[in-house]
């Protein structure tokens, strides 16, 4: 199967990063909560990565969901495999915790 312009751009990125995140927005300015979150989960861990901002570029958006076949996004790349499985249950716990810790304080 031949690739598309962006697929390739995608799958460059995944190799030449261990860890790459295609988000909506950016790390600085994420413009949806599970890009928050999973950019704040890496941050807090302390690890590096690299981010595409997936709402410049339609191609790319539409490209990484079919590179991965997967609907959504945000989509984690660690060392060359899409970390999905691994992230969206830590995630979601994040995400109670913080929804806890809101309403506690």
């Amino acid at each position: 199967m031949t690739m598309s312009p962006a697929q390739e751009k995608i799958a460059k990125d995944v190799a030449e990063n261990d860890v790459m995140l295609f988000m909506k927005g950016t790390p600085v300015f994420p413009q949806c909560g599970f890009s928050a979150a999973v950019v704040q989960i890496l941050s807090e861990l302390g690890v590096k990565f690299k981010s595409a901002d997936v709402l410049k570029d339609p191609e790319i958006r539409q490209g990484i969901k079919e590179f991965s076949n997967w609907p959504t996004i945000p989509q984690l790349y660690v060392n060359g495999k899409f970390a999905r499985r691994y992230y969206n249950e830590y995630l979601i716990c994040s995400l109670c915790v913080n929804q806890v810790m809101y309403y506690w304080n």
